[in-house]
């Protein structure tokens, strides 16, 4: 995550209070930079993190190919908010389908650029959402995966 992202900081406290329901255990580990990448995974190796939960952070998302990397590097499968990323060799997703968002922003576009006062625009959420499952990757880090979760995938990186 990015302490300095407020976005970043909400997420963090979602999880932090799903987490014990679920069984899980988490650390929170802090990347500001692009170069802060390798000295975060490292720290989570010497935690001995069992995967990655990456939130929803516009640092990583822009340098995912280097998230991916280090995930690679360091062996630890991941659940990603990006299908890039799964598709880049990352364990998993599960996101937002980009070409809705793109589309929602187009018809709110419109409408400012027609005389609606932006603040009157009600807020929306992402409505359609994607599993990928890259097996791949999964084979590489000697993981099998559950039949029910491949049925249930949108995509499945062969």
């Amino acid at each position: 995550t990015n302490a300095n992202d407020p976005i970043a900081a909400v997420q963090e406290a979602d999880l932090r209070a799903a987490a014990p329901g679920l069984g899980f255990e988490l650390q929170f580990f802090d990347v500001r930079r692009p170069a802060d990448l390798p000295a975060g995974f490292d720290a989570v190796m010497r935690w001995r993190a069992d995967a990655v939960l990456r939130v929803a952070e516009p640092l990583l998302t822009q340098h995912r190919a280097a998230l991916v990397r280090e995930l690679q590097r360091h062996r630890l499968p991941s659940m990603l908010v990006s299908a890039a990323e799964a598709r880049e060799g990352g364990l998993m997703s599960y996101a937002s389908v980009e070409q809705s968002e793109y589309r929602a922003l187009a018809l709110y576009v419109d409408r400012v650029l027609r005389g609606a006062d932006p603040a009157e625009l009600p807020i929306q959420q992402a409505t359609h959402f994607e599993l990928l499952v890259n097996l791949r990757t999964a084979r590489s880090l000697g993981l099998g995966v559950p039949q029910a979760l491949l049925l249930r995938a949108d995509e499945v990186i062969e």
